[in-house]
């Protein structure tokens, strides 16, 4: 499995996937596309061979208005279905984790955040075991009116 930084050739791709994946929450196509031509947006997809299973969206974003501590937003995080439960998503969530580390030679990052949706308890397994914890924001509800739980994994101090 090799995961990329996605290319102007895998938009149809994402923006079947994240239809597929997300159409419940609301209208993510024109999401994503809206998010892919912000700066501080990048965009990773998982190949097997030649195939592309998957993608992760990582944005990152200042904490706070002065502008000097930034968080890494997993903005979305999606795997074909004929390729779940095969670890992909983990392997996308760890990408997305190395760059938020590898974005701090430059930035001050210092967390990783996530919405994940209050009935999506397999992901939400997932991001627990990958050291992500509910954090103090509100929930907040998807478009489709779904609740969000906001998730949050401090990046450890010493590792650059």
């Amino acid at each position: 499995m090799l995961i990329g930084k996605a290319t102007t050739r895998d938009r149809n791709f994402l923006e079947g996937l994240a239809a597929e994946a997300f159409s419940a929450f609301g209208s993510y196509g024109k999401l994503l596309r809206s998010w892919s031509s912000e700066p501080g947006v990048h965009t990773y997809v998982a190949r097997d061979e030649a195939v592309r299973v998957g993608f992760v969206m990582l944005g990152f974003y200042y904490a706070e208005p002065e502008r000097r501590t930034v968080y890494g937003d997993i903005l979305a995080i999606a795997v074909g279905p004929e390729h779940r439960g095969r670890g992909v998503g983990r392997l996308l969530l760890r990408h997305a984790v190395e760059m938020a580390h590898q974005a701090r030679r430059t930035l001050d990052v210092r967390e990783v955040r996530l919405s994940v949706a209050h009935t999506n308890l397999r992901a939400q397994a997932l991001f627990t075991s990958e050291g992500f914890r509910e954090g103090p924001e509100a929930r907040g509800r998807y478009d489709g009116g779904q609740e969000a739980i906001r998730m949050v994994r401090t990046l450890e101090r010493s590792r650059v």
